[in-house]
């Protein structure tokens, strides 16, 4: 009687996984959740080498997110487990700005976009003119998307 209730007992489902940087190197202190389907979850933190351990009640499909400061977090990635050790490796990117600075010089001699430094005056050959207001050109060309 006690084989066949050990029979039935679901097995134990381990991941076994390992994080490491853009630059292949292990990166410790990340924050693993594993969520279960139900809304359920399990945590750990990777070691120094980066490797983490977490026990799972059954196999599924899991959600596993992954955070640490400085790195981009992992959310939401699926992982389907099945009874027994599974492994999985993760690559977390660094978090980085981008700074960058401009320069602008100018002369100190100031200049009318209408007047060239010829003298002449400098204007469009063509304007148009719309004698519509913005609620006529809305209804003009919501008749002819529907049309």
């Amino acid at each position: 009687m006690l084989a066949l209730a050990a029979a039935k007992a679901p097995a134990a489902v381990q991941v076994k996984g390992s994080i490491t940087d853009e630059n292949g190197v292990p990166v410790s202190g990340v924050k693993v959740e594993v969520k279960s389907p139900g809304g359920s979850a399990q945590y750990a933190y990777s070691d120094d080498t980066g490797h983490f351990e977490v026990l799972v009640p059954t196999p599924g499909e899991y959600l596993v997110n992954l955070s640490k400061p400085d790195y981009f977090r992992l959310a939401d990635q699926p992982v389907p487990l099945q009874e027994g050790s599974n492994e999985v490796s993760f690559t977390l990117s660094h978090e980085f700005e981008v700074h960058e600075s401009v320069e602008v010089r100018s002369s100190t001699k100031q200049s009318n976009p209408c007047r060239p430094s010829t003298g002449r005056l400098s204007m469009p050959k063509t304007f148009w003119i719309f004698p519509y207001t913005a609620r006529m050109i809305w209804r003009l060309t919501y008749q002819r998307l529907r049309g």
